[in-house]
């Protein structure tokens, strides 16, 4: 694994724009902001007997938030809940240099040991948590 912040995946990533749209109708929505840089995610996900059955986000900031809300687009749908909770704490831990590096999310690493960036990296996963939290209740 590289330890540029800056890789060909994440570039291809961001540019990519996966799970990009509005708001889902019957989803749940959880919208969160990262002062440090101004970077912003709405997650959007419709849950269906206990599976992520649809999952969308409008992400504006920087590179590495829109590509990791396009990285969580695509490895959350279908995903029952329970695997997506313990990939958002998995990744948490990742990004927060307390575990192993998430397996299809490894090209995040680097940002775990720049402070600054890896708020970005976490947002629209953190995001996604406010949703599960959200449709639990």
């Amino acid at each position: 694994m590289s330890a540029a912040l800056y890789q060909e995946r994440i570039l291809a990533l961001a540019k990519s724009g996966a799970g990009a749209g509005a708001p889902l109708s019957g989803g749940t929505d959880a919208k969160l902001t990262n002062p440090m840089c101004g970077d912003e995610t709405e997650v959007s996900a419709r849950l269906e007997e206990g599976r992520i059955a649809a999952l969308t986000h409008r992400t504006r900031g920087c590179l590495l938030c829109r590509a990791s809300a396009a990285a969580l687009a695509e490895k959350t749908e279908g995903m029952s809940t329970t695997a997506a909770r313990e990939l958002i704490g998995d990744f948490s831990r990742m990004m927060n240099g307390e575990g192993a590096e998430v397996a299809g999310l490894e090209m995040f690493a680097p940002a775990a040991t720049r402070p600054s960036r890896r708020k970005c990296a976490l947002l629209p996963f953190l995001a996604l948590e406010e949703v599960l939290k959200k449709a639990k209740e």
